[in-house]
């Protein structure tokens, strides 16, 4: 099976990968790709990637990534989305995801500075 996965692609792991420390969502360049065995390895992360396991940093949209990520389970601050994604407008990319029928909500959390932040997951029916 031919991959788009090149040597030095960024990638971000979107699936659990047992018995390495590897965490959904981190971010890695790929120093090894064999595409025609399906398997690639992240800059010091000693470990296999299969081509289900990672996407293109590069190739989905901030909608996209945060989707994805929300329905892995995981709950997201705009801290969390500005670092894992880039994403400056957290609030805005989770009205553009309820509009497009995503039921999720919001809590009010306080950071270690006292500040009080959303922190957004989705809701299971």
């Amino acid at each position: 099976m031919k991959t788009k996965f090149k040597v030095g692609d960024k990638v971000r792991i979107v699936a659990k990968l047992h018995g390495h420390d590897l965490k959904i969502g981190s971010v890695g360049t790929l120093d090894v790709a064999n595409p025609k065995h399906n398997w690639f390895t992240i800059k010091a992360s000693r470990c296999i990637l299969g081509a289900k396991e990672i996407e293109l940093v590069s190739s989905l949209s901030h909608n996209d990534k945060i989707r994805s990520y929300l329905e892995s389970g995981k709950s997201i601050t705009p801290i969390e989305a500005l670092d894992m994604f880039g994403c400056l407008s957290l609030a805005q990319r989770i009205m553009n995801l309820r509009d497009q029928g995503m039921n999720i909500k919001t809590d009010m959390v306080t950071t270690a500075t006292g500040k009080r932040i959303g922190k957004y997951s989705l809701i299971k029916e």
